[in-house]
């Protein structure tokens, strides 16, 4: 018989895992101690306890995992169970390969459709200008008050729109 200390550094389970595994009777202790509660486990366990760690890392949803272990007569049970799963994940693995070739074959067809456009740097003057910032902290909704304030300080020395970069509002002034 092991502890429940001892069967959850065996099974790599956590001890609170085996702990809602019991109480959801999907692996039930060999044995409760009826004064103290404490759990004990015996070598029949640790096989059941290995089924439903992978299962668990497989995806399977603790009902599952409890239908199947309820379900069972003897371990062959399991291992049609198993077989199945296998199954499953290769029909997965299958359907996700052709979606990967998919997505592979329109990136191909794009890079030989598109052209291999070079870009000539040009370097221009041009005439300065002069930006107000205002600077506010906030939520995206308040930005509005910093346009407002700008507005009522220049008012009808604003050209352009204003452009709003992160939390920092910039707008472009007219001479003068």
């Amino acid at each position: 018989m092991y502890s429940i200390g001892e069967f959850s550094r065996i099974t790599r389970l956590t001890i609170k895992s085996l702990r809602i595994y019991h109480e959801k009777k999907i692996l039930v202790p060999a044995m409760v101690d009826e004064f103290t509660g404490y759990r004990y486990y015996d070598d029949l366990n640790i096989d059941t306890a290995n089924v439903i760690a992978a299962s668990s890392n497989w995806g399977s949803p603790l009902e599952k995992i409890k239908t199947i272990m309820d379900g069972r007569q003897d371990e062959s049970d399991i291992m049609e169970y198993l077989i199945h799963r296998q199954a499953d994940l290769n029909a997965q693995i299958k359907e996700y390969t052709q979606i990967s070739n998919t997505i592979d074959q329109i990136i191909q067809m794009e890079k030989n459709t598109m052209p291999n456009i070079e870009f000539e740097i040009e370097e221009k003057t041009v005439e300065s200008i002069l930006i107000a910032g205002y600077r506010i902290k906030g939520k995206y909704p308040q930005v509005g008050h910093g346009f407002k304030k700008i507005g009522k300080h220049f008012g009808r020395r604003i050209i352009g729109k204003p452009n709003n970069y992160l939390t920092e509002i910039l707008i472009s002034l007219k001479d003068g």
